[in-house]
């Protein structure tokens, strides 16, 4: 079985363990992860086109057995601390090189960002960093928000035929989440709007039956003829995830965050012994009005952080809140909560301080 058949298995015994404990899923993980170890070369080939998945699923499973030899795998012969190179923009032919197919390069992106949660090196962040210039310094971000034309990192900012891979859609989306976490930069919850709502969703059908390979912005559109591959199952992973895309928890002192605006309801740790439930009552994206609801697990004050969209997209309209939009946009207000006791009803909001 090819490396790149075995790397779309193993992530998803390992994600079934994690979020349900079955013991049958990590000892598969662990069988399929042991054969790609012992039987892969000693070198990394250099004209391998990826290894969508792989790292990532070697880091994941060293975690939570507490086996080292998957990272030290990643770390050795995928070369993985030592990726620094630059974003290929020559390479032709329908697959470019690993360093040119855009979710390939997004992907090992995000191996890096796994790796530098267990060994923190500025460094690792550099990749990730180059990838979201290139997007936004560089024109290579389409109006949709997303990227990609014919799987391949591109600037030309072409809008018919084959751009807006599902592929790339899902890794963008997924590198800008994981970033938020890292940097907190509401960039990237602007970039993660941006791509949800205009290429996301674009690429299923109103029946909900079909899926997109490419999401043309202009001119015919087709959708793909099979229900498997890269692309379809892409699209079912990122949507799955997307409602870990909303709250996000950060520690007492940096309380909750609010990313995304939809109809939602979320428990949000902030605390060894405090969590919040959040909920959101909104018609967004038809209007701007949104009601947040708060109900902490007890008496304590805590800051909300609320991302306001980029200039041009919706603005928000929040009760008992001040203007919010100003001169220079700001990256987030923090929305202090003076909550009741967790018997009575929820919170209102106040605004207590903004961030520039």
């Amino acid at each position: 079985m090819a490396q790149y058949q075995l790397a779309w298995h193993d992530p998803r015994p390992v994600s079934d363990y994690r979020r349900f404990h079955n013991q049958r899923s990590l000892d598969a993980a662990r069988r399929l992860a042991d054969y790609l170890v012992q039987h892969s070369a000693a070198k990394r080939h250099p004209t391998l086109l990826c290894t969508i998945d792989v790292d990532r699923s070697l880091l994941a499973l060293s975690e939570v057995t507490g086996d080292g030899r998957y990272r030290d795998h990643v770390i050795t012969r995928e070369g993985l601390g030592r990726w620094h190179a630059p974003i290929d923009e020559v390479n032709d032919g329908q697959y470019s090189t690993g360093d040119g197919h855009a979710y390939t390069f997004m992907n090992r992106c995000l191996a890096q960002l796994d790796l530098y949660r267990v060994q923190p090196d500025e460094s690792l962040l550099s990749q990730s960093r180059r990838v979201i210039d290139y997007l936004t310094k560089r024109d290579a971000l389409l109006i949709t928000g997303t990227c990609s034309l014919v799987e391949r990192f591109r600037n030309q900012q072409e809008t018919r035929g084959e751009v807006e891979e599902s592929c790339a859609t899902a890794y963008l989306i997924r590198l800008a989440h994981h970033l938020l976490q890292l940097e907190g930069d509401t960039l990237y919850g602007d970039l993660m709007e941006r791509a949800i709502y205009n290429a996301l969703f674009a690429a299923q059908s109103p029946d909900g039956r079909s899926l997109r390979y490419y999401t043309a912005i202009d001119g015919p559109r087709k959708y793909f003829d099979r229900d498997t591959y890269c692309c379809p199952n892409n699209w079912r992973r990122i949507v799955a995830e997307l409602p870990e895309m909303v709250f996000y928890s950060g520690s007492a002192a940096r309380g909750a965050m609010v990313n995304l605006y939809t109809s939602a309801t979320g428990e949000v740790p902030i605390g060894p012994d405090l969590s919040v439930r959040l909920r959101q009552e909104t018609d967004y994206p038809n209007s701007g009005q949104v009601t947040i609801k708060v109900t902490p697990s007890r008496s304590a004050a805590f800051p909300v952080t609320l991302r306001i969209p980029l200039p041009g997209a919706l603005p928000l309209s929040l009760p008992n809140s001040v203007e919010l939009g100003s001169e220079n946009r700001p990256l987030h207000k923090c929305i202090q909560f003076l909550p009741a006791a967790p018997d009575r009803d929820p919170s209102r909001l106040a605004v207590a301080s903004a961030a520039e």
